[in-house]
């Protein structure tokens, strides 16, 4: 199991014990609250930090870690999250966890205007946006289109360190997939495959939700890093290779693209994450995704996961380095 459960019943109080709702600003409260939610998962959950810190495993699932407000209204059905006090103390726990942790919140301004949350939620219509929104998703690590740590790239940042999925309406459930780098490709691939992933020949694109266009030609799907290993960038149809020019590359694209699509058995980890719920998945050794969604009528009581991101300090720019680039806050 890939996936480390911490239970957290009582966090979101300690954390917010006494914090009036108007200092619950996104930029200021990891900082803020960072050290309470540190005090409260050290207290229970000593090994948590070196996990995360280390990438020592491929997600971490704090179960029960804040009380789902009874005032939730229905799931939305458009893409950045506005505050609003039925979710408020759920988005300030998962900021004061990213501080716990010294990570720093994080948004793009290509996607969704910046905004710090994003709502993923099923879509209303039968467009190709509305039927991924339902569909299953193999895997896939986030931002595919901007730098792995120690990459450069003009007027990107780098891609973000952990996906941060909160939990408000799981009906079914609907379970988030995790597969972690180093089973795939130490068991399913061999050395000569690993070694073509290494090549600096791949075609990426941005994904859908980010209002970048281009494409960046002869990049890495798969490097080495000094604290991780390996980390990988992956997408099924945003990472590719020309299989004229280069047949190998495209040959160990496709075989993972057919593993995901028929994992063996414990290679993938599903994991509910249910209302009070938040899951930290690291997007430098773990690829992710979801299984069909249960119950995908828009709306009303549908599955409502709210997503933020969160970026090691070290992983630099901070800020946008032209007009459109990405922006990594605070």
């Amino acid at each position: 199991m890939n996936i480390h459960p911490v239970p957290s019943s009582g966090l979101g109080a300690a954390v917010l014990a006494g914090i009036p709702p108007a200092t619950r600003h996104p930029a200021h409260i990891a900082v803020a609250l960072g050290s309470r939610a540190a005090a409260f998962l050290g207290s229970q959950h000593p090994t948590v930090d070196f996990l995360l810190r280390s990438g020592g495993c491929s997600a971490v699932h704090f179960t029960n870690s804040f009380a789902v407000s009874s005032s939730l209204p229905s799931t939305p059905m458009g893409f950045a999250a506005t505050p609003h006090p039925a979710w408020e103390e759920a988005g300030a726990v998962a900021l004061a966890l990213l501080g716990a942790f010294s990570l720093l919140p994080a948004a793009y301004a290509s996607e969704n205007g910046g905004a710090i949350f994003q709502h993923l939620t099923t879509q209303p219509g039968a467009g190709a946006g509305a039927k991924k929104s339902k569909d299953e998703l193999r895997g896939h690590t986030d931002a595919v289109f901007h730098a792995l740590p120690g990459e450069a790239r003009t007027g990107c940042s780098v891609s973000p360190d952990f996906v941060v999925l909160i939990g408000l309406r799981n009906p079914g459930p609907t379970y988030t997939r995790v597969i972690s780098l180093t089973p795939l490709l130490k068991l399913h691939l061999a050395a000569h495959e690993v070694s073509a992933l290494l090549d600096p020949v791949f075609d990426v694109s941005p994904q859908p939700s980010f209002a970048l266009g281009g494409l960046v030609e002869h990049d890495l799907s798969l490097a080495k890093h000094s604290a991780h290993g390996y980390v990988m960038r992956y997408s099924n149809t945003k990472v590719v290779a020309d299989p004229h020019l280069h047949p190998k590359q495209d040959a160990v694209l496709q075989k993972v693209s057919s593993i995901l699509t028929s994992p063996p058995p414990g290679l993938v980890d599903r994991v509910a994450v249910n209302p009070g719920d938040i899951l930290f998945i690291n997007n430098r050794v773990a690829l992710h995704g979801r299984d069909k969604v249960a119950h995908a009528t828009p709306g009303g009581s549908s599955r409502w996961i709210v997503r933020t991101y969160g970026v090691n300090a070290s992983s630099v720019p901070l800020h946008p380095q032209s007009p459109g680039a990405c922006v990594l806050m605070p």
